[in-house]
């Protein structure tokens, strides 16, 4: 099994209001024992939804925010290479 982790910083854009901003994840990325690779998020050490599904604007409130990867940095880990 491999465990793997990154800090991923994604913008984000509001289709409707046009604010623009910048979350950064910590991705934990997990391979079980039948090859199957699970992504786990997080948002200042608390668990976090996927990027993908944070589409709520906060400088309006509507669900209009598209989002694109714009970094990404492997984290050492002691069990890592």
């Amino acid at each position: 099994m491999q465990n793997d982790q990154y800090l991923e910083q994604y913008e984000f854009s509001c289709t409707r209001c046009k604010y623009v901003w910048r979350e950064t994840f910590e991705v934990r990325e997990v391979e079980d024992s039948q090859g199957g690779s699970w992504h786990y998020f997080y948002l200042a050490g608390s668990p976090a939804s996927s990027p993908s599904m944070r589409n709520i604007c906060p400088s309006c409130q509507q669900p209009n925010a598209q989002h694109r990867q714009i970094d990404r940095r492997r984290i050492s880990t002691p069990n890592s290479p």
